[in-house]
Order: C-alpha cells, then structure tokens, then sequence
C-alpha cells in the first residue's frame, strides 16, 4: 500500500506502512506530550480521556512506521481495490511523536459488515451473496444470481405443498432456507428439499420468498424477479465471482 499525503520529514516515515493500512500525516501536527501517549497506552484512553479501541498489528506497526499520522484499514469484508470508500473505514488512529497510539476517531458513516457484525460464516453462495446485500457490501444481482441455481429446504402445509406464511408487514411468503442450521432453528416442520426453478412453479400467486427468515440477514425477493434470474441462468453459462463463504 501507500502512504496519503506527504509527512512532514522524511525521517518521520523510514518506510511505508504494512498493506492495507491509510496513512495520512496529522495538519496541523497535534503531537500530545509524554504523559498522555504514556496514559493512552496503559489505559486505553487518548489524551482526552476517551477509550481507544484495541489497533490491529498492522495499524500498532504502521504508528511506529509513520509518526504523527492518522491511520486507518477497511472493514475485513471490503474487497475493492484502492482506497477505500469512507462508508467501508471504521474510523481512524492517530500516532504521536513516539509512534505510540495516542487516539481514535470513528467514523459516523461506517457500515458495518457481516464479519464486524459478527454473523455466522455462510455456508452457501445464496447466504453469503445475501449478506453482502443486505450490509451494503455486495450487489443484489448476485443475490438473484445464486438463488436461481440453489436448491433450498422449504417447509410443507398439511397438503404437501410449500408452507404460506406472513412476513412482519403481513406481505404473503413463503420460507425457503439455503442452510440447514437455519430450517432447525424456524421449527420441527415437514420439508421438502427443491431447486429454487421448480419451487416457483408450486408457490400460490402472489407470494415471495422469504429466505432464511431465521438467520441474521433473512430477505424477502420477489419471486418474479428470481424467475427471470432463472431464466437468464439458462440462457447464459454460469460465470465466476459469485461471493465465496467467509472461512
């Protein structure tokens, strides 16, 4: 990576910071004395008395690389190149002279990502495209893309077709559900396991998916909309880049 702007002697960045990692030197220089850089590293506190999260190793190496600099790394689920938009950056460090950390900014703007949120690892293409969505960090296109080609678990009504339920604003859906873990925790329910194409041929008029309404990022789609994503499937070959589960 580079470092953003220019520091204010050479000598203050002996080399560039570790991959990742923003630098910015501090304008005007705010260098606090000794005894706050001392208090922020033994407390946790900035010189003015505020808590300072826990930096990360590349952002603690990066203060002793580049003194009296704000520094700052994307959310772990940022994957663009370049710098980083302001919306994916938690916030900021800050360096004093010694090139201890000394404070923190965060940043208002922030959207947190699945991994900061802390969701559990998808374990599907579907389920990781919709967390992506969902948090900003992924388009919705992909969403349609993978669950056109995925096979899900849907529950069953007394008759043996797909379960109507209501969603939250009474809108008409049906459940349908890209990973296990999250069919167990809906309820003990009758199931069938479908490909998403032929389930949209049994649902009742009307009615969308709702998909893994129990995990943490359960959407509802049109179900219009993924019969056309259906149809492109088969009219174009499946291509590369659909989001991988995080590990």
């Amino acid at each position: 990576m580079t470092a953003t702007g220019t520091p204010r002697t050479t000598a203050e960045v002996p080399t560039t910071p570790p991959d990742g990692v923003t630098a910015e030197p501090v304008d005007p220089p705010r260098a606090p004395p000794a005894t706050a850089t001392a208090t922020a590293t033994a407390t946790g506190q900035d010189d003015a008395g505020s808590p300072v999260p826990a930096p990360p190793r590349e952002i603690t190496e990066a203060a002793r690389l580049a003194p009296d600099h704000w520094l700052s790394v994307p959310d772990p689920d940022w994957s663009g190149r370049g710098r980083p938009p302001e919306w994916a950056v938690p916030g900021r460090w800050r360096s004093g002279d010694t090139g201890e950390i000394v404070e923190w900014q965060p940043n208002p703007g922030f959207r947190p990502s699945p991994t900061s949120l802390g969701w559990p690892v998808p374990g599907d293409p579907a389920e990781a495209a919709i967390q992506l969505a969902v948090t900003g960090y992924g388009p919705s296109s992909e969403v349609m893309r993978t669950l056109a080609r995925a096979v899900v678990d849907v529950p069953l009504g007394p008759g043996g077709d797909p379960l109507a339920a209501a969603a939250s604003d009474g809108s008409p859906v049906v459940p349908v559900f890209t990973m296990p873990g999250y069919l167990s925790l809906f309820g003990d329910f009758a199931t069938a396991r479908i490909p998403v194409a032929d389930l949209l041929e049994r649902i009742p008029a009307g009615h969308a998916l709702y998909v893994n309404p129990s995990g943490p990022a359960g959407l509802v789609v049109d179900a219009g909309a993924v019969g056309r994503a259906v149809t492109a499937s088969h009219e174009a070959p499946d291509t590369p880049g659909s989001p991988e589960p995080r590990t």
